[in-house]
């Protein structure tokens, strides 16, 4: 059986819905694969220069320091991330030429790389962060910037790199937030369930598995 593994948050790990409902469950069980789960609740791509006290301290599991985890066979890995840099944590945005893992900027880079490295872009598919609540402005107290400067960070890095993307803002748009998700954030049955479908659809139109 294929293995189709995913890198994510807390919308990957089902928060708000239960498993069997979660996008990603239900995209396994469509396309009759193995579901290789890697989503932690409150995790970021970018590192933490302070790292978070007991009990939340797996909210620095950052993506880039999990990729070494993941298991190499994978026939397909989606990566979904980059809501929770901008909802929390000290990372800055950073700049073009950054490559510390400590910068938004510089950990997407390194991110990329590790992944292609490990997998090749042919098994790569990346999810821009969702339309949220609240998104156009900081909730960082140190102060940051809108949801859309990471989506356009990431966004630009995925077309630099030759790498697959999906942007679900027209599915997903900010005027049904609260039909579609539990908090203005996290997805519920029904938010999950049309992300599966796309997912399920475009996986088998690109014969990604």
């Amino acid at each position: 059986m294929k293995k189709l593994g995913f890198l994510g948050d807390s919308i990957t790990e089902g928060c708000g819905v239960t498993l069997e409902d979660r996008y990603a469950t239900v995209l396994s069980k469509m396309l009759g694969v193995q579901e290789v789960n890697d989503g932690i609740g409150g995790t970021r791509i970018a590192s933490q220069t302070i790292p978070t006290p007991e009990p939340s301290a797996h909210f620095d599991l950052d993506f880039v320091g999990r990729v070494a985890k993941l298991e190499k066979d994978l026939d397909l890995l989606i990566v979904f991330g980059g809501t929770n840099d901008y909802g929390h944590g000290d990372a800055i945005i950073g700049n073009e030429n950054d490559t510390s893992v400590y910068t938004f900027y510089g950990a997407v880079k390194e991110l990329i790389r590790l992944l292609i490295e490990k997998y090749g872009k042919e098994k790569l598919l990346f999810i821009l962060p969702l339309p949220r609540a609240g998104q156009d402005v900081s909730p960082k107290p140190q102060g940051g910037e809108p949801l859309k400067v990471y989506i356009d960070i990431l966004e630009k890095k995925y077309q630099e790199n030759n790498l697959r993307y999906i942007d679900f803002s027209k599915m997903f748009p900010i005027e049904k937030i609260n039909d579609l998700t539990v908090d203005g954030l996290h997805p519920n049955a029904k938010g999950h369930l049309l992300l599966a479908n796309y997912l399920a659809k475009y996986i088998k139109d690109n014969n990604l598995l």
